[in-house]
């Protein structure tokens, strides 16, 4: 797939970022105590996915020092401890089955692409043919949760049509190859699908389907 047909670069406002999901880590310099004592939490100074749980408001946050779960709105947070299959801490992305909120995926740098089907307490890893486990991004499609994508660091696009327990390839992503998040967006593309955005460091991409 020619990847300068595949991905169009956008020019939108901060806003349409925000609103997709699709803004920078935030770290210490960002309103944290870089001493781990800000609102965030002990140890929290770089934080990359939040996922909120819809049957009871729980959160869940993906750092670099591993998931950490607040039952209060965000006032309180505490270190998960996971159990089961989770090789890696540092989590860059976190999403949730819109059909299933039990069903959660997890992925990060030392981590792959990781599964779980009791909101986030027991996991599995979900990365067969993924060729390396530095995934830096990881969504699904709000219309067929079982449809996931994940940028492998270096590799490009990768695709799961089972849930995950299988991967392919799929491109070589936007021109920059830096991508930071992908969303699944719930927007027509006119062929049968829906709309894939990348977030890099030089801004947003799409893809049709």
């Amino acid at each position: 797939m020619d990847r300068c047909r595949a991905w169009k670069a956008l020019v939108l406002g901060a806003a349409v970022f925000s609103l997709l999901g699709l803004t920078a880590p935030v770290d210490a310099a960002e309103g944290m105590d870089p001493h781990g004592k800000g609102a965030a939490g002990p140890g929290m100074d770089h934080l990359h996915a939040l996922a909120v749980d819809p049957r009871d408001g729980t959160l869940l946050m993906g750092t670099h020092d591993g998931l950490h779960r607040s039952t209060d709105e965000g006032k309180t947070w505490t270190k998960a401890a996971p159990e089961g299959e989770f090789p890696g801490r540092d989590v860059m992305a976190i999403a949730v089955d819109p059909k299933q909120p039990e069903v959660l995926y997890a992925a990060g740098h030392d981590l792959g692409v990781v599964k779980s089907t009791d909101g986030g307490r027991r996991w599995r890893t979900a990365g067969a043919g993924l060729p390396t486990v530095d995934v830096h991004a990881l969504t699904l499609d709000p219309n067929d949760p079982r449809k996931l994508y994940a940028w492998v660091d270096l590799k490009g696009l990768y695709r799961s049509l089972d849930a995950g327990r299988r991967w392919a390839r799929v491109d070589d992503g936007p021109e920059n190859p830096d991508v930071r998040a992908l969303l699944s967006v719930n927007i027509p593309t006119g062929m049968g699908g829906i709309y894939l955005y990348g977030g890099t460091s030089d801004g947003l991409f799409r893809s049709m389907d």
